[in-house]
């Protein structure tokens, strides 16, 4: 019986080789099959790849380049991780590539609409983005004087300089970000008052330009109304939400 490892003639009926000690089959045994492979399925192609690709040539309806390019990253990365279980790279990169585009060509459209708009319209453009803003950061406060008093159960805060800071403790809660802590965001003062025995407290923002009349000054409290007056002063401010009650 010859060897199939070193080719050694052994004796019939050899269990070992002689030269290099090879297990030798017996007669009569069934030689060992191969298993038959397995055939894998074929790969099917993402859903999140064909829809990146329909929504960025949606061009015309709103927000459907950011789906294009939130599915087109999603796809991609799935499809790298399924070792070809996955197809339509292509497909992905395709409504990557066009929803960028349609991005960007979204934004200088807009960029070039306000550089050839009025001067007054542009102004009037500005003083409504940052009224809008403000009045966000008047209702942030609202929202974090009410966690402060949730999380620490001393009743509201007295300064904005407890709401803000990095966090960890009643005296630099990590709330509100750095600029509204130190009173000043987006050209309004902010102040908290009226917090003598921490169950109440009133908020104000007022322009920091008082001679500006087109910016509103605005002042909330505990209820979390938000109201505004044209005096852009945070005493008109108070003054009408008092009238208000």
């Amino acid at each position: 019986m010859i060897c199939r490892s070193c080719g050694t003639q052994n004796i019939p009926g050899a269990k070992f080789c002689d030269n290099c000690g090879l297990t030798l089959p017996q007669s009569g045994s069934a030689p060992e099959l191969a298993q038959p492979a397995v055939p894998l399925p074929p790969p099917t192609t993402s859903l999140k790849a064909v829809f990146s690709l329909v929504c960025a040539l949606l061009v015309f309806v709103p927000f459907s380049s950011v789906g294009a390019i939130v599915l087109g990253h999603w796809s991609r990365g799935e499809i790298k991780r399924s070792a070809g279980g996955l197809k339509g790279s292509g497909l992905a990169l395709a409504g990557l590539v066009l929803g960028y585009a349609t991005l960007v060509l979204a934004f200088v459209v807009i960029g070039l609409a306000i550089y050839v708009m009025p001067k007054e319209a542009r102004s009037a453009l500005t003083i409504g983005w940052r009224i809008g803003k403000t009045s966000t950061s008047v209702a942030a406060i609202n929202v974090a004087q009410k966690t402060y008093r949730d999380t620490y159960h001393q009743g509201y805060a007295c300064s904005l300089a407890e709401l803000g800071g990095r966090g960890g403790g009643k005296e630099h809660a990590g709330l509100i970000d750095a600029e509204l802590s130190a009173g000043e965001k987006d050209g309004y003062v902010f102040e908290l008052g009226n917090c003598d025995d921490h169950q109440q407290y009133t908020i104000v923002a007022y322009p920091r330009e008082r001679t500006n009349p087109h910016l509103p000054s605005f002042c909330s409290d505990q209820s979390g109304t938000i109201k505004n007056s044209d005096s852009g002063t945070a005493e008109g401010c108070l003054g009408s939400a008092e009238r208000g009650r």
